[in-house]
């Protein structure tokens, strides 16, 4: 075993149409030591995290450019928060009557 020098990553994130996903990610994974396929079928598209090993003294910009992590409008995350606790709240109501009937049909 040995140490390693000191180094930053250098990361860029490529969206692409998933057409050739299966041709593509075996050489990716071999072409970067760090790097992270992120597959969104629905969406038909692909994230190619292309991370590399740069020297520590590599200026960079420090920008996190992955286009599915974006800020939410704060309004729109209170939105779904609230409407997750309405759901979490029918689902806990129908889960206890369902227990309740089970209960009483053991009888």
């Amino acid at each position: 075993m040995q140490l390693e020098p000191t180094f930053k990553h250098s990361i860029t994130n490529d969206e692409e149409s998933d057409d050739d996903i299966e041709k593509r990610v075996i050489d990716f994974g071999l072409t970067y030591e760090f790097g992270d396929v992120t597959w969104h079928p629905s969406q038909e598209t692909v994230v190619y995290k292309k991370d590399f090993r740069v020297l520590i003294t590599t200026e960079g910009d420090g920008v996190n450019d992955n286009p599915f992590f974006t800020p939410t409008d704060p309004a729109v995350a209170e939105t779904n928060y609230a409407l997750g606790n309405v759901y979490r709240s029918r689902w806990d109501k129908q889960s206890h009557l369902m227990s309740l009937e089970y209960m009483l049909s053991l009888d």
